[in-house]
Parts: structure tokens; sequence; C-alpha cells
């Protein structure tokens, strides 16, 4: 994956409208600090870690619903 440089953001990642990503946390706390450690996190590396901890990744919404 190779990152398009734009005007308006530093990178933008082509093919990803939305990319999303959860993990279930049983503490409010938890969950806040991760999230703080993602957004800390630079855009390229977020993709990488997805495609690492789930190669096989699929559109989760249709086994939510």
């Amino acid at each position: 994956m190779r990152c398009v440089p734009s005007g308006i953001r530093d990178c933008v990642i082509p093919f990803f409208e939305y990319l999303v990503w959860f993990v279930t946390h049983y503490l409010m706390a938890a969950a806040i600090v991760h999230g703080k450690r993602m957004k800390a996190l630079r855009r390229v590396w977020k993709p990488q870690l997805i495609e690492s901890t789930s190669p096989d990744a699929h559109d989760l919404y249709p086994d939510l619903v």
C-alpha cells in the first residue's frame, strides 16, 4: 500500500473510503486510552496494523446487524 500526497492531508490512502476497526473493551477508561493511542499513530501505520492482525479482512457490517 502506498500513500498519495495531497494538499488537504498529509497522506491519502487510495481505495479507502472509510477505514473502520474496533476493539471491545470492558472498561471505558481502557477504551479512551486505546483511542488516544490510535489517534497518535501516524496514518500510514493504521492500515498496516489492521492488515497484520487481520490479513483476510472483510466487511463486518452484515455480521453486526
